[in-house]
């Protein structure tokens, strides 16, 4: 049976796109994997397009093609930042929502109003992304969540060049190894 992760944040910027792929990726280890581009910027597909050869599919998807999904054990739904009738839906079809956000106040603003649209739908999680567990931020958004009772990934993504290198590219080992640790967690759950 097919799985549905919906990569979601109403705020550009947050690394969605490359939550996305990064997770892709690593998914086809464990069976088939369709990325969809929900994004109208078609990010993932900018990034995707040029390569030659994936170890998954992907395509450009609106929001009536979100729910058909051909026979994959896995798809990944990449939504647009500020379309919320894409995000909703998206939600909707979702097995399991990710919600990537930066740790800062007002990425966190945002991120809670995602929760609130999802946490009484579909099981999630926010990932922070971007993070240097040295600064005061970091602890306060932390602090937030635990505070709101917000769902969250064990593990953060720490702010490494090597991640964003890997635009346009199949992201190496070395640069995937945080996100093993997501897709552990997330596939205990589902």
């Amino acid at each position: 049976m097919t799985k549905t992760i919906t990569i979601a944040n109403s705020k550009g910027g947050v690394g969605k796109t490359t939550t996305a792929v990064f997770l892709a990726t690593l998914l086809s280890q464990y069976g088939t994997v369709l990325l969809k581009d929900a994004d109208q910027q078609g990010s993932a597909t900018e990034w995707l397009e040029d390569l030659e050869e994936l170890p998954f599919d992907y395509e450009i998807a609106n929001i009536r093609s979100l729910s058909k999904s051909k026979n994959y054990d896995y798809v990944i739904i990449d939504t647009p930042p500020q379309n919320s009738d894409i995000i909703v839906t998206a939600i909707d079809v979702a097995d399991f929502v990710i919600i990537p956000a930066s740790p800062s106040a007002l990425e966190i603003s945002r991120v809670l109003h995602t929760v609130e649209e999802t946490k009484n739908k579909k099981d999630y999680k926010v990932l922070l992304v971007q993070v240097d567990t040295r600064t005061n931020s970091y602890h306060a958004v932390m602090q937030l969540l635990e505070n709101e009772g917000v769902n969250q990934f064990k593990v953060s993504i720490p702010k490494r060049e090597g991640i964003k290198k890997s635009y346009k590219t199949i992201p190496d080992k070395i640069v995937l190894k945080e996100y093993e640790n997501v897709v552990n967690e997330m596939l205990g759950g589902l």
